[in-house]
């Protein structure tokens, strides 16, 4: 996978792997994914602000990786 940023935004980021665990990350602002539809036809999905950092983190699991890898700053705990 190749992503390329041009702009980023700062998160408050969580996951329901991890009750009540908030961090800040930075995620890119739009992300464009390449990807196979049902058909196995190649399609192109963009997401920006939410959806983009949507995106990124499920992809991540997919690598086997979690939000708090990515983590600036610990926020505590969800209220």
């Amino acid at each position: 996978m190749n992503i390329f940023v041009l702009l980023v935004q700062e998160c408050i980021e969580g996951c329901i792997s991890f009750p009540n665990r908030l961090v800040k990350t930075i995620r890119p602002q739009k992300i464009t994914i390449r990807a196979l539809n049902e058909y196995g036809k190649e399609i192109f999905v963009t997401g920006e602000d939410e959806m983009a950092k949507c995106f990124c983190h499920e992809l991540e699991h997919l690598d086997g990786e979690i939000f708090l890898d990515r983590a600036i700053e610990e926020i505590g705990l969800e209220v």
